[in-house]
């Protein structure tokens, strides 16, 4: 008998409703049998595994060395709830049966301009991911200027804290290769370092990060050996990772978006920052959309059945119930939006071994 790897089990299981009619899952069946939680309710009645085409609502809360963390963060996680008794405390996490979060660092960079609390201002992103079944943790830290990498074990202790330590560090994946890391500006190179000294990082989404201000920029990208998606924009000379041929010496599953905007354009600044904005309004939606995407395919949820194309055109997933439509009803709205939004304007290319593509997002 064949036996089948983790996700087929995962999938028969979610097919079959009950993990001990599974044959050759013998390990994963062992970890199922614990894995549903004590109070059904913590499961919130969503009975599908939550994903990309299928996503759930997004709940976060604010911690510190108080709760055991490395530092200030906030930590962003999957949940059946939309709102709380008076507002004040955390949704709950959801807990399901046959699925576990894998966890996505995002690291913020430096700010645009003086901004308490900078790591809470991104929000799109990381809420879009927790929807889609990730817990993302969003740590404040200094930025790092290029060639620092002092912050490196700071920022990647909160990979180990969330999956081992953390109030709900059990419902988070333990797979030996289920992190993503991700980052804006600094914290793309920053997030690029650590990816270097982990072996459980399985892929890398990075938002305009300025290459060109690293003195190993090179060697640095080239040996990051693991799916990485690249976003930057066009005007943003240093982002650009097409420069001098640097992208297509890649030897790895790689994408690029170039956009028609500027450099913050992923978040909404507080008032008085007064950093460039370009025309289009939809990029930080658009930006989490591709994202996610692109997580779901080199990092997916265990259980899910969703499969994500290469060219990250989402697949046909017609809702099944009124709950799903419930909480899908506004998936992926930035690639619906954009199709027709003018000033908008992105090109996304990719190579994933011998499949390689572009196509336009945009009127």
């Amino acid at each position: 008998m064949k036996l089948m790897n983790r996700r087929d089990c995962l999938r028969s299981a979610v097919t079959l409703g009950a993990a001990a009619q599974l044959a050759g899952c013998k390990d994963l069946i062992d970890v199922l049998g614990q894995a549903c939680p004590e109070d059904p309710a913590d499961q919130g009645g969503i009975d599908w595994v939550p994903d990309v085409m299928f996503p759930v609502a997004a709940g976060f809360e604010d911690v510190d060395v108080a709760q055991g963390a490395p530092g200030p963060a906030r930590i962003w996680y999957p949940t059946f709830e939309v709102f709380t008794e008076g507002g004040s405390a955390p949704l709950r996490i959801l807990k399901h049966c046959l699925a576990r979060w894998p966890v996505v660092l995002f690291l913020h960079g430096d700010p645009p301009c003086s901004i308490p609390n900078y790591n809470r201002h991104w929000t799109t992103i990381p809420a879009e991911l927790a929807r889609s079944g990730y817990v993302v943790v969003v740590p404040q830290h200094d930025h790092a200027f290029p060639q620092d990498t002092s912050g490196v074990p700071f920022v990647s202790s909160f990979i180990d804290w969330a999956r081992n330590t953390w109030q709900h560090a059990r419902w988070t994946d333990k797979g030996p290769k289920a992190v993503a890391i991700a980052g804006h500006s600094y914290g793309a190179l920053l997030g690029a370092r650590v990816a270097t000294i982990r072996s459980d990082i399985s892929a890398c989404a990075f938002l305009s990060g300025p290459w060109s201000e690293l003195n190993d920029r090179d060697p640095l990208l080239r040996g990051l050996g693991r799916p990485t998606f690249y976003m930057f924009a066009t005007d943003e000379l240093f982002e650009n990772v097409n420069d001098q041929g640097l992208w297509d010496s890649f030897d790895y599953q790689k994408y690029a978006a170039e956009f028609d905007g500027n450099h913050f354009d992923y978040i909404t600044q507080p008032p008085g920052c007064g950093k460039p904005v370009g025309s289009c309004g939809l990029i930080k939606t658009v930006a989490a959309d591709l994202v996610t995407l692109f997580l779901s395919r080199y990092l997916g949820i265990g259980a899910s059945r969703t499969n994500i194309n290469v060219d990250l055109v989402p697949p046909a997933a017609p809702f099944t119930s009124g709950k799903q439509q419930f909480f899908g009803a506004s998936r992926l709205s930035g690639l619906d939006e954009i199709k027709n939004a003018r000033g908008c304007s992105v090109d996304l290319k990719w190579k994933d071994g011998a499949e390689a593509g572009s196509r336009h997002l945009g009127p």
